[in-house]
Order: structure tokens, then sequence, then C-alpha cells
């Protein structure tokens, strides 16, 4: 989960080297590379551009939950008090090799002022396996005063470190 700022904020990704076939299916053959790829936001509040970002580790223990606000999480120093959410990217480490199928679940799941983001619905939330990311590169999707605390959730059988990055505007 690296980025670097410069001129613009840079999130490290892959994609898949596929064949498509003109349906939007992709076909990936066995020994296929995953080629380094970047996606770049510029620097700003406009479409598909950040300027807000929130990195955070939370150890939780089994069945342990944490939450965070968008609207107070504070990183480098400052508070990133979001408006919009671009991207929202979480990986797992687990603690012990005995944990072969960590699980955190991510999103409002029934909280107070649940942040609704990808995740649908008030009660919606994301089903995480080492890692997880979704984009709205574009438009974002939208946080407000009812709309703003990510819940985290160790669904596993073990305690978890859960690392965030989330990138928006504000």
């Amino acid at each position: 989960m690296a980025f670097t700022i410069r001129q613009a904020l840079v999130r490290e990704r892959f994609s898949l080297a596929a064949t498509g076939d003109g349906g939007g299916n992709f076909f990936v053959g066995p020994g296929t590379n995953f080629p380094d790829k970047s996606f770049t936001f510029q620097t700003g509040t406009g479409t598909g551009q950040v300027n807000k970002a929130f990195v955070g580790t939370f150890a939780l223990t089994t069945s342990g939950t944490t939450s965070f606000d968008l609207t107070t999480a504070q990183w480098a120093g400052t508070t990133q008090n979001m408006s919009t959410v671009r991207e929202i990217q979480v990986a797992l480490s687990v603690g012990t090799t005995a944990d072969t199928d960590p699980s955190v679940f991510i999103g409002p799941q029934s909280i107070s002022n649940g942040a609704v983001l990808c995740f649908g619905t008030t009660t919606g939330k994301a089903d995480v396996r080492r890692w997880f990311n979704n984009t709205a590169s574009i438009n974002g999707w939208g946080v407000t005063s009812g709309n703003k605390v990510v819940q985290l959730t160790n669904n596993g059988s073990y305690q978890i470190t859960v690392n965030v990055m989330v990138l928006g505007t504000g």
C-alpha cells in the first residue's frame, strides 16, 4: 500500500495482461505476467483529482471492530475532512502463519452515520481477504455528515492488522 507525493499523488496498481472478447470479458492464460501499472490522480478538487489522503493502521482482536470518520481522520498531522472519496484500499497483515483465511469486513455495517461509498447501502460491507481496492476516480462517492464513518470488523479467527488508504477531496 505505497504511494508517493510528487506533483501528483500516485498509487501503484497492477493490471492483467489480457485479451478481450469485445463483450467486456477478458481471458488470461497460465504464466501471464502482471505488468506494473500506475494510476495517477492529479492534485486538486476537480473531476479525477484528489487533495486529501488518509492512511491508517488498525490492530483488530478476534471479532473486534473499529471505525474512522472521513471528516475528522488525521494524517500527517492534518485533519483530512473529505467531501468525496475517489479510492479506498485495504491490505491485511496476518500475525501468525496459522491464519490461513483472514477476513475483515469494511463498510457502514448499520452503524450510525455509516459511509455508504462503494458498499451500496447503510448495511453494506465488503469481505476483505488479504486485499481490497475500489476506485471511483472520476466523480467519487459523496461524504456528508450522515454518511461519513467507515467500520472495520475482524471476521477471522486471529488478531489481524488492517492497513487502510483513502484518497479523496475536501
